[in-house]
């Protein structure tokens, strides 16, 4: 069932109005005796196996000990996402902003209103009723982060992510916000870069707060940067492969401006796989499914600049049950997750595909191109929209479409507005994986000669073509033909008429079958979504 925000809030008054948030929130406050953090627990199970001798019982304790260091006394890491569009929402009136800080001489103003009031911002104190009440998401999501770390576990950190993050105005803001409500020190503030101009400008962004003075100051303290890239959007606005390329040349530039800036902290890359031939990724084994995600080249590059670099992902819906469901499985994904980051990065010779990179550079802004005019094209939001609703089941909790704050401005019909899992079934469905296949060949077309010396030499490009290659057996022309044929609903208007009037009741199986054949021919040569 869905609730609407209405309802929500309605629902949420009335157990206001009833005294029991009030009862709720002062039994949090009165018990002393609550356990907040692992510690203890941690200290003492180390004592306890060093004098156990029973090995079974002694894996069981390590297990449990290890899951309580990580994850503390939850039962794995805590993560809260906002959209970057309400924390601007959330800040707007503090700061008496206008214009959406989109350009950066707007964004760099909004910073420097943004920096006078850091240093006089002091904690507050927040009970469970005051979240209640609060009708900004953005507000709600770091009280509630405060709340946790209160009465939950004081100790373990919660990643706050800020989806569609497209300047450093947008951390500042969450910063802010984590200043004000006293969990600076525990919440890991982390921009997602997902969108094209995201991922493009995700450098700089990183360049542009390791500059300001609060968010340096707050690296340095928690000893880390965070940032968070989303295959499944990226891969949805301009291509899988585009999307693996431009996210790798994001982490480059990141650590790039780490080196520059002397920044003496982790590097935390957390990246979602995405939406390609399936949820997992990649088609070959599980190392490369990994190195896909995080280059050897990007590993490399911080191993030279000194930066300790921790690569986080995820697994997700079936793809984590399929791969996690018995010990033997579980075994065989830890072995491999380990001898991808174990095995040294030290190879013979550099792999070419980084050595020409006008070559490179040429082959990826093609694909781009091709992807994103792609995207624009109102056939492609047509295709889409035309299979949608019949094909696919609803997506969980969130739905099918983009929700806004303000529909003011928004195409509904758009291909943006799709989510990205829905998107990447539906062509699935209609047979032709387009963000997988969409550009390549008229990419490599370009340089016949550097594309075939990449496949002989480049570890690389071979990954990335493999990705290509599966999606292109999962796909076919015949299949996206037939079914967008039948998505016009003059087609099954004739047919009605054909049977109506006797022109297809009458004839045998096999004339029927053809009969049926040649009207969907002859509709489709005019059908606009096959072009």
């Amino acid at each position: 069932m869905i609730i609407t925000e209405q309802q929500r809030r309605t629902a949420e008054m009335k157990i206001l109005q009833s005294g029991d948030i009030k009862a709720f929130g002062q039994k949090l406050h009165q018990s002393t005796d609550r356990l907040k953090n692992t510690k203890k627990l941690c200290d003492l199970l180390d004592q306890s196996i060093q004098k156990i001798t029973d090995d079974a019982i002694a894996k069981k304790l390590i297990n449990i000990n290890a899951q309580m260091r990580n994850y503390g006394l939850c039962t794995s890491h805590c993560h809260l996402r906002v959209n970057s569009v309400q924390l601007h929402n959330a800040v707007w009136q503090i700061l008496g902003l206008g214009e959406e800080p989109v350009e950066e001489t707007t964004w760099r103003r909004y910073i420097h209103k943004l920096n006078n009031i850091f240093e006089k911002t002091q904690s507050v104190t927040i009970n469970v009723g005051v979240l209640t009440v609060e009708s900004m998401n953005a507000k709600r999501l770091m009280m509630l982060a405060r709340l946790m770390l209160d009465y939950v576990d004081d100790a373990t950190p919660i990643r706050f992510l800020l989806a569609e993050c497209e300047s450093p105005f947008t951390v500042l803001c969450a910063l802010y916000f984590a200043r004000l409500f006293g969990v600076d020190d525990k919440v890991g503030i982390s921009p997602l870069f997902e969108t094209p101009r995201g991922i493009a400008k995700g450098g700089d962004t990183i360049g542009h707060l390791l500059d300001n003075p609060y968010y340096r100051a707050w690296v340095e303290k928690r000893g880390q940067v965070p940032v968070e890239a989303g295959y499944s959007d990226a891969g949805r606005f301009s291509g899988q492969v585009t999307a693996a390329l431009a996210i790798e040349r994001l982490y480059m530039n990141i650590l790039q401006e780490m080196k520059q800036h002397g920044v003496k902290a982790d590097l935390l890359l957390f990246s979602t796989h995405g939406e390609s031939i399936g949820r997992g990724g990649h088609p070959q084994n599980f190392r490369n499914r990994l190195d896909y995600l995080m280059s050897k080249q990007v590993q490399a590059i911080a191993e030279q600049n000194s930066i300790h670099l921790i690569h986080e992902t995820s697994f997700q819906g079936a793809d984590g049950y399929n791969h996690l469901c018995t010990p033997a499985l579980g075994l065989s994904v830890m072995v491999n997750a380990l001898e991808s980051r174990l095995v040294s990065n030290n190879a013979k010779t550099p792999d070419p595909f980084y050595r020409e990179n006008d070559f490179a550079l040429s082959f990826f802004q093609r694909l781009r191109r091709f992807n994103e005019n792609l995207f624009a094209m109102p056939e492609y939001g047509n295709l889409l929209k035309a299979g949608h609703r019949a094909l696919i089941y609803k997506t969980g909790s969130r739905k099918l479409k983009r929700q806004h704050e303000a529909a003011y401005g928004v195409n509904a019909n758009h291909p943006s507005q799709i989510r990205a899992i829905p998107h990447n079934t539906i062509l699935q469905q209609m047979g032709w994986l387009a963000n997988s296949v969409g550009g390549v060949g008229s990419a490599l077309a370009e340089n016949k000669d550097w594309y075939w010396d990449m496949v002989r030499h480049s570890p690389r490009m071979r990954q990335l073509l493999m990705m290509v290659m599966q999606a292109r057996i999962y796909s076919s022309q015949h299949a996206l033909y037939a079914n967008s044929t039948l998505c016009d609903p003059d087609l099954w208007f004739r047919l009605a008429h054909l049977i109506g009037t006797g022109g297809v009741h009458d004839l045998k199986e096999q004339e029927r079958l053809s009969a049926l054949r040649k009207i969907g021919k002859w509709l489709a040569q005019e059908n606009q979504y096959v072009h």
